[in-house]
Order: C-alpha cells, then sequence, then structure tokens
C-alpha cells in the first residue's frame, strides 16, 4: 500500500484529507506543520506528499524545497495545495520542485488523477 505524508496546520483539513486517500486505497501519515513533514518525510519515507502551501513557521514551498533538495527525500513526489491562486505562481512551483500545485477548494478526482500520476512518475504537471 502507498503511503501520502498530508501536511496541513488545520485539523478539519487533514481529517477530511486523510478520510479520502484512505478511501481510495491509501495509507495516510498526518503532520500539522512543515517540521514535522519534513522529519516524518526523513523517517517514513511518504510515496507522496500533499503539503499545504500557507502554514506557520515553514511554509509549504520551503518544505517542498526542503524535501527536494535532501538526497533521502529528494525522489518523493510533492503536490502543493494552495487556498488563493494569488499564494503561488508556476514559477514557485517549479523552482520549490513539486510535482503539481491545486487551488482549493479542489475537484476530488482532480486531486485524485494528479495524485496517480505523480505516484505513476508521469512528469510534473504544475
Amino acid at each position: 500500500m502507498k503511503t501520502v505524508l498530508l501536511v496541513d496546520d488545520d485539523e478539519a483539513m487533514r481529517k477530511v484529507m486523510r478520510r479520502r486517500v484512505e478511501s481510495w486505497g491509501y495509507a495516510a501519515l498526518p503532520a500539522a506543520d512543515g517540521a514535522e513533514a519534513i522529519r516524518l518525510a526523513a523517517s517514513q519515507r511518504p510515496d507522496l506528499v500533499l503539503l499545504d502551501v500557507m502554514m506557520p513557521g515553514l511554509d509549504g514551498l520551503e518544505v517542498c524545497r526542503r524535501l527536494t533538495q535532501d538526497p533521502a527525500t529528494r525522489h518523493i513526489p510533492v503536490i502543493l495545495i494552495s487556498a488563493k491562486a494569488s499564494q503561488i505562481s508556476g514559477e514557485q512551483v517549479a523552482a520549490a520542485g513539486a510535482f503539481a500545485s491545486l487551488q482549493k477548494p479542489y475537484d476530488p478526482s482532480d486531486l485524485r488523477r494528479r495524485m496517480q500520476d505523480a505516484l505513476e512518475g508521469k512528469g510534473h504537471v504544475t
């Protein structure tokens, strides 16, 4: 079973995401902030990271940069999730090394498709 690291500072959002990815047959590994996400990614080696952009402390872009620059975690695809399109540009997504980005509220079928593409190594789609 593939494991998805779910990173969001909003507990309700983590719960919704967890139920959703588990219903799709994935194991969910929740993290409440960027520091916890980096630690869990290094120790648990998830197959995919769903990462909120706006978080206190380390924001999603910085967490993504750190994950994609670390030899131990650079192979893990990251999908950034943003509450506002103005929060991140395509250039920022690419510079951070993210596989893709989605804007909240997102269509669950779009999220599932992007997750499948990332897990199958179908290239960056931002």
